[in-house]
């Protein structure tokens, strides 16, 4: 499994379903027919029991025409007996042999390593082993004749691989490799594969065996159809819904774009107008302080001026003081000044009046 995981490339997995592997057949038919590289270029097929047969023939010659007129006449075989299968002188494991001996070629385990992948089941313990790599065509052939191997309808021993019993595949693991994303599923049975009936199918017993067994090849053929149109309508409608989701993501982008642009300019608008308002207000913040300077100046000013108005006052208050003491000093000074003129008067006005008495009274008396 772990060598499948790590391969590239799609699978091909295939059920086990006894004679109703001709429902494979006419699904690959259609495969062929329509998109031949999805089968061409499958990395791996895979299948257990008879759906196994389906895939090593696929994986070697990918020629279905072969395959299923030698799948028919060995079921043509087993009904013409009595007893069918179980019939004595009939072995399906012996017929199936014969088979494979008769169109697998000489170096079909060579094609067949990396690319086949086969179902088995380990009869001790009922463990599922997967083979994939095949050392010779004989040994090819064994791994297939397991994975074939139902117990009472093949036989009572069942046939040996490197040294081991091994039966039916699709006792552990009917459909291998399903748990990979990238494998395309067969059944002939209704269910979750990706190539199968919508329903159930039953048909009527009383229709010859060959005519079932080409419904069945036909029913394949429609169910394989059917797939590739649902397919392709679903690839068709994940396109437009891909080209609708990209067209909304677009429109989205646009509009997200729009939005962004809008808040952009809005931001952008809002910033200039914060801006202008920040300026304004820078300026008025600027006028102010411009004007309390300028208050602040005139009121230095006014103190100056106030100062030196006192400082004016303060000194014409000193000079009138200084002039009034100085005047009041001269005044004393002129006053004394006076009073002793006036004293040296009066000292010299007796005497004057004496000698001039004395005088007046010598000539009068003369």
């Amino acid at each position: 499994l772990a060598d499948c995981e790590r391969q590239p490339g799609w699978n091909l997995s295939f059920a086990g379903c006894g004679f109703r592997s001709v429902y494979y057949l006419g699904a690959l038919s259609c495969l062929l027919e329509r998109v031949p590289e999805l089968v061409h270029g499958a990395a791996r097929f895979s299948g257990a029991s008879s759906g196994s047969l389906v895939a090593s023939w696929f994986s070697i010659w990918s020629l279905a025409g072969v395959l299923v007129s030698d799948l028919v006449a060995i079921a043509m075989e087993a009904r013409s007996l009595v007893g069918g299968v179980f019939s004595p002188s009939f072995s399906l494991q012996q017929r199936a042999r014969d088979s494979l001996l008769r169109f697998l070629p000489l170096d079909a385990h060579v094609h067949a390593s990396r690319r086949l992948c086969v179902s088995l089941t380990r009869v001790h313990d009922g463990k599922n082993l997967r083979v994939t790599d095949f050392r010779s065509r004989e040994e090819l052939i064994q791994v297939l004749l397991c994975s074939c191997f139902f117990p009472v309808y093949c036989g009572y021993i069942p046939p040996t691989y490197r040294g081991e019993r091994y039966m039916d595949g699709a006792l552990s693991d009917n459909q291998p490799l399903s748990e990979l994303p990238n494998s395309l599923l067969f059944s002939p049975f209704s269910g979750e594969s990706d190539i199968c009936p919508k329903e159930s199918g039953f048909f009527p017993v009383d229709r010859c065996f060959w005519q079932v067994l080409l419904q069945m090849c036909v029913n394949g053929y429609k169910d394989a159809l059917r797939f590739l149109v649902e397919s392709d309508q679903k690839e068709r409608g994940d396109q437009e819904g891909g080209d609708q989701e990209r067209e909304d993501q677009e429109k989205g982008h646009q509009e997200k774009g729009d939005q962004e642009k809008g808040d952009q300019e809005k931001g952008d608008q809002e910033g200039g107008d914060q801006e202008r308002e920040d300026q304004e207000g820078g300026d008025q913040e600027r006028e102010d302080q411009e004007r309390g300077d300028q208050e602040r100046e005139d009121q230095e000013g006014g103190d100056q001026e106030r100062e030196d108005q006192e400082r004016g006052d303060q000194e014409r208050e000193d000079q009138e003081r200084e002039d009034q003491e100085r005047g009041d000093q001269e005044g004393g000074d002129e006053e004394r000044g006076d009073e002793e003129r006036g004293d040296e008067e009066s000292d010299v006005l007796p005497g004057a009046i004496s000698g001039g008495m004395v005088r007046s009274s010598c000539q009068f008396c003369v």
